[in-house]
Formats: structure tokens, C-alpha cells, sequence
């Protein structure tokens, strides 16, 4: 891991700018601990606690258009994939298009795509959201829970594929768990998880 981000980095967090060689990441965490399964197998990989450095830099990411952040975390997060887990395909976390078109780009999307770059794996929409929300950090854990029933459908077939699912924060995990069912329920193999923080 590394410090606190530096000026420059601190700085460039509203542009697209990636992050400096010092600030980038060398390693991220893989766990069989959280609350999307209960199992002993590992199934989520994660750079830090969505706090100091890692909430600013998710927060740049989805609000202040810094694309360069996912470009920056793509080559640590995508080293850190388990072989054994034989994906196919990664798939983000999609969002509705209305929020898609107010904020420009689809942040979990742009993750997925640098990851998968040095994984040599596709990203696919998999996954739609057919029902426009509000924002899952607004809300309490309950509402997020009821706020997510039958947001998610199929968008193409997931039968038979290990599929790496994207996100950029892991909070009370909802989203997340939607998404993955959804993805069981077309026929899915196995699913992981990957974000940023949590």
C-alpha cells in the first residue's frame, strides 16, 4: 500500500489525470470475508476501507469525472485475479442510462475496462437497470435493501460463464448481491467481485 496521496495527485483528483508512479498502487487485497457470501472461499478483491484516500479517489472517479483513476488501478487490481477462478468475462455494474447520460460514463464500466485490458478478457453488459433509483449512498441499509428489488435484469446471456462483477465501493453490499443473483438466476457459473474499496 502506500501514504496519503501526493499535492500533485491531491490536485489532479477533478481531472482525468492518472495517478504518479509514487501514488499508484502495487498491490490490492483478496478475501473470503464479506458480507456478499457466506463461504471460505475467496471471492472479492478490494484495495482498502472506503475511507481517507480510497474514498477520495472513488469519489473522483464517480463525481468529478477523473476517468484516469480507473487507468491508474487497472493493472494492480487485474494482478491480483486468481487463475483458479477461470473467468470469462467481467461484467460492471450497470447504471440506469438516464444517470448514465447526467454523469457521462458508466464509472464501474470504466474499471471493468481497465482491468480486463491486462487480463485480456471481455467486458460485457450482462447486466441493465430497468428501473431508475436513488442513490444507494443516500440511503440507509434497509432502504438500500428494498430500494434494489427488480432493479437489475438480464441484458445477455450469462449461462455457463465465471464472470468477474465490478463495482466501485462494497458498502452494505445490496447492490452487489442484486447484480449477482440476477446473473445466477441466467444461468451464471460462478461470480467473484472486485472493487475498489469497501
Amino acid at each position: 500500500m502506500f501514504p496519503q496521496l501526493c499535492p500533485g495527485c491531491q490536485q489532479a483528483l477533478t481531472t482525468p489525470a492518472a495517478l504518479c508512479e509514487r501514488c499508484t498502487p502495487t498491490q490490492a487485497q483478496l478475501t473470503s470475508e464479506s458480507v456478499l457470501l457466506d463461504t471460505t472461499a475467496e471471492h472479492l478483491i478490494y484495495l482498502g476501507a472506503a475511507e481517507g484516500k480510497w474514498r477520495r479517489m472513488v469519489h473522483a472517479l464517480k463525481y468529478q469525472n477523473n476517468t484516469g483513476i480507473a487507468r491508474s488501478l487497472g493493472p494492480t487490481l487485474a494482478r491480483s485475479v486468481p487463475q483458479a477462478w477461470k473467468l470469462d468475462v467481467l461484467c460492471p455494474v450497470p447504471l440506469h442510462p438516464r444517470r448514465e447520460r447526467e454523469r457521462g460514463y458508466n464509472q464501474s464500466r470504466l474499471l471493468a475496462e481497465a482491468v480486463g485490458q491486462h487480463l485480456h478478457l471481455p467486458t460485457r453488459d450482462l447486466l441493465k437497470r430497468v428501473i431508475y433509483t436513488h442513490q444507494q449512498a443516500k440511503l440507509h441499509h434497509t432502504e438500500r435493501q428494498h430500494n434494489l428489488k427488480g432493479v437489475f435484469a438480464l441484458n445477455a446471456s450469462a449461462q455457463n460463464l465465471n464472470i468477474l462483477l465490478i463495482d466501485d465501493v462494497l458498502s452494505t453490499g445490496a447492490t452487489l448481491r442484486a447484480s449477482a443473483e440476477v446473473l445466477h438466476r441466467g444461468g451464471a457459473n460462478n461470480v467473484y467481485f472486485l472493487v475498489i474499496a469497501r
